[in-house]
């Protein structure tokens, strides 16, 4: 989201222009958008994010994520949700990291014990996800693509902008 507001705060403005600017807490975070657009054009950039996030959230009950976590099986999934699979399976090809998210409680500050940890990550393996077509199976694993899935939303929210001539 960073990058989302430095790309769109870097742009070059006229003086007597104030940026249109709003935040909302979406995807475990809060997130602003300031842009210079009419009050439409911006909801429609926020309007992106919510339907992405309904999509891409571990925790959004029917989102493609949940239902994948959820499922011993392959799930037909949309093209943003195949897309992050598959650049995650890169990106973990590249670095060889494996988060163990789902055991932090942020809210209620619980952080997990190191043997809770050791245990978790029997069960993680990004190498366990299949692709056939627009399904996926994770065999029996959980993703979160909390990361790499807010990187992909700014790159779409900034494409609406930029085809709404912002």
């Amino acid at each position: 989201m960073l990058l989302l507001l430095l790309l769109l705060c870097g742009c070059s403005q006229d003086e007597n222009k104030a940026l249109n600017s709003e935040t909302r807490f979406l995807l475990d975070t809060a997130c602003t958008v300031s842009a210079d657009c009419d009050d439409e054009t911006l909801s429609g950039a926020f309007a992106v994010c919510e339907e992405l996030e309904r999509l891409l959230s571990r925790t959004v009950k029917g989102s493609d994520v949940y239902r994948l976590n959820e499922t011993d099986g392959f799930v037909s999934v949309s093209d943003d949700t195949l897309r992050l699979l598959e650049k995650s399976v890169y990106y973990g090809n590249l670095t060889d990291v494996c988060p163990v998210s789902e055991l932090w409680d942020f809210k209620n500050q619980i952080v997990p014990s190191r043997s809770e940890i050791a245990e978790a990550l029997k069960n993680v393996d990004y190498h366990s996800i299949e692709i056939k077509g627009n399904t996926a199976n994770l065999h029996g694993k959980k993703i979160d693509l909390g990361g790499i899935a807010k990187g992909y939303i700014a790159d779409k929210v900034v494409s609406y902008l930029e085809g709404k001539g912002v």
